[in-house]
């Protein structure tokens, strides 16, 4: 009997102690409210962008730790035919359904083109990554930086969510139920035990 009880409160301690609680994933839906938003800077008409089609609907799940890339949206810098130049600022909205939040970022961007030969561009962002603690659990979002842009063609700025945590998800009641009759056994154990060594 000695044994037995010893074992299953070494299994209760285990379980109570070791698998208290669990963090749980994070669901992630995207709607279709992201957007971009290019500040005047550039030649006239010499910037484009155009979200990923297939982002919205897009749906997935992170355990704490785990990270997803995403093509977020594509951008485009129109080479002039004489010499020109630019900076402007960035704003780009990714707008999540769930956990609810438009995660936002800002950032710079500049192009040159030197008789639509010779053509260099960059975007990057300020303040990545970005995180955000929701009830679902906490996460990060990076928008990737593009460098060494070449003017006339498409390219794709992505995005990485990072699950940094998730929701807590305690024990049932059950088992807390469990672990309580559990010591009551140990306890009506130990004291049968000393009234025989009294008698």
């Amino acid at each position: 009997m000695r044994k037995y009880l010893a074992s299953l409160l070494l299994g209760l301690s285990v379980l109570l102690l070791g698998g208290g609680a669990q963090a749980a994933s994070i669901n992630f839906v995207v709607g279709d409210g992201s957007r971009v938003v290019v500040e005047d800077g550039f030649w006239n008409g010499s910037v484009k962008t155009r979200i990923n089609p297939a982002l919205a609907g897009t749906t997935f799940s992170l355990a704490p730790g785990e990270s997803r890339t995403i093509d977020f949206f594509d951008i485009y810098f129109k080479p002039c035919v004489v010499v020109c130049g630019g900076v402007a600022g960035f704003q780009a909205t990714l707008d999540l359904l769930s956990p609810d939040i438009d995660v936002v970022g800002e950032g710079e961007g500049w192009a040159a083109s030197l008789f639509g030969f010779l053509t260099v561009g960059s975007l990057q962002w300020s303040d990545q990554p970005l995180q955000f603690s929701t009830s679902a659990g906490t996460f990060s979002v990076l928008f990737h930086d593009l460098k060494g842009v070449a003017l006339g063609k498409w390219h794709t700025v992505q995005a990485t969510i990072t699950a940094i945590g998730g929701a807590v998800v305690p024990l049932p009641a059950a088992v807390w139920l469990f672990g309580s009759a559990l010591l009551a056994l140990v306890g009506v154990d130990l004291r049968r035990r000393r009234l025989r060594v009294r008698a």
